[in-house]
């Protein structure tokens, strides 16, 4: 593991992406933010392309934390250009404005818009340069927080979120080994001056090895650990897919009900790792929630009492845990676009035809199920069996295109998972679909066709 030297490194990184990347035509993404990691793994997936007859293309996150963010998004643009490899940039936007946790916001940012693009580019898996070193500090950090198997695995080599495959090639190769890839072939890299700033937790970790070192505990060892828990986390995995098929099941709107008297009858902790999976399912989130505060939301759902966890609602009844996403933690609205668009995280919203101009794409609510309520009414829409036995709360965060003045009075255009669309506003070539991207077990989608 580490790679001696550049040749070695680079044998081992292309043998990787051999073993990790899907096969087939689709071209592979690479997620570049001008720092020394990923700028290797540019170069050395440009390598593996072309000798494997596979397309590339790169993009970048300038999150605009920083006054040199832009330039360093040039930059990388720059050496794609010289290497002919076509290149974007891909703008986060104001972070500052989302408050909270700064850096998982940005990460947050980077992973949807990252994904939004691979999707449309139809790529077969984007990769990251996650190396040796960021997964020992991803360890230490996550032993300072108690974690168990789930977090002390850390990264994961290659994990599917959102419709999109993640692949991390470079977790068996040192930082310093793909700097030396780097001066090799005479590339520059940009130091990210955060990488040197105590406030954050992954420098603290950094300068930690480096302190524990002289007890033979480095990175190659806390590397090592990740992996051995990463296959005992794939047996708990099965274990805890064997409690789902008992005490799990999905509904058409992307809800899910879990039976909690088969959960308590199992291991606590196949429960709580079902609990947990089922949580980031409902919400489409990128992970899932600390251990204190899972395990207290589930002895509180055991006991008979609602609660709320990882922007989704848990409402406890007669032994049956109902979980659906949380109406205030859906993503705000945004302009339709064209083709396809992942709104909230969970659902694949797919157009065509032409569509007002002011059309935006974002959750039900209370207005659209008055819509519905308007339409039924008036004998312009009926709902469909699985509709209308969903629970109300669930119907409310299924995505709707909205048109009109916003404020004063929008109009409901279409509501995909309800059949629904309007009689005016929009034309008959116009057709809408959503895809469940978090839910695997969903029978079926809807469309307004």
């Amino acid at each position: 593991m580490g790679g001696d030297t550049a040749q070695e490194t680079v044998a081992a990184v292309l043998a990787e992406l051999d073993r990790l990347v899907p096969g087939g035509p689709a071209g592979v993404a690479v997620a570049v933010s001008g720092g020394g990691d990923s700028v290797a793994l540019l170069l050395l997936a440009a390598r593996w392309a072309r000798a494997r007859g596979r397309s590339i293309a790169v993009a970048t996150v300038d999150h605009g934390l920083r006054p040199e963010s832009a330039s360093e998004a040039q930059g990388v643009a720059d050496l794609c250009a010289r290497l002919g490899i076509p290149h974007k940039i891909l703008q986060a936007g104001d972070l500052r404005d989302a408050g909270g946790n700064l850096a998982a916001a940005a990460r947050e940012a980077r992973f949807a818009l990252l994904g939004d693009w691979a999707r449309a580019q139809g790529f077969a898996a984007v990769l990251l340069g996650h190396s040796m070193d960021d997964q020992a500090e991803t360890v230490l950090m996550r032993l300072a927080r108690g974690s168990g198997v789930e977090g002390l695995s850390a990264m994961q080599p290659a994990i599917r979120r959102a419709g999109v495959m993640w692949l991390r090639p470079l977790l068996d190769i040192r930082r310093k080994a793909l700097r030396a890839v780097l001066m090799a072939k005479g590339v520059g890299w940009v130091e990210d001056p955060t990488n040197e700033d105590p406030e954050y937790d992954r420098v603290k970790a950094r300068q930690a090895l480096g302190a524990l070192a002289p007890m033979g505990i480095d990175a190659e060892g806390l590397a090592r650990t990740a992996w051995h828990l990463q296959r005992q986390r794939r047996v708990l995995e099965r274990a805890m897919c064997d409690l789902a098929s008992r005490a799990r099941c999905f509904g058409e709107l992307g809800e899910a009900r879990l039976d909690l008297a088969a959960m308590v009858e199992d291991e606590p902790d196949t429960a709580l790792r079902l609990f947990a999976d089922t949580l980031v399912r409902v919400s489409g989130a990128i992970y899932r929630p600390r251990f204190r505060s899972l395990s207290q939301a589930l002895d509180q759902v055991n006991s008979g009492a609602n609660v709320t966890l990882s922007g989704c609602m848990i409402r406890s009844d007669r032994g049956v845990a109902l979980i659906c996403r949380e109406p205030s933690a859906c993503e705000p609205p945004r302009p339709l676009q064209a083709g396809a668009t992942v709104w909230d995280r969970r659902w694949r919203v797919t157009i065509s035809g032409r569509w007002p101009g002011t059309a935006r794409l974002g959750a039900l609510g209370a207005p659209g199920m008055a819509a519905l309520r308007r339409a039924a009414e008036s004998g312009d829409w009926t709902a469909p069996d699985a509709w209308a036995a969903a629970p109300r709360a669930v119907r409310q965060t299924t995505p709707a295109v909205w048109g009109g003045d916003s404020f004063k009075a929008p109009l409901l255009l279409a509501a995909p998972l309800a059949g629904h669309r309007a009689q005016r506003g929009i034309g008959p070539e116009c057709t809408l679909n959503a895809q469940n991207l978090s839910v695997g077990e969903l029978r079926s989608t809807f469309s307004t066709k």
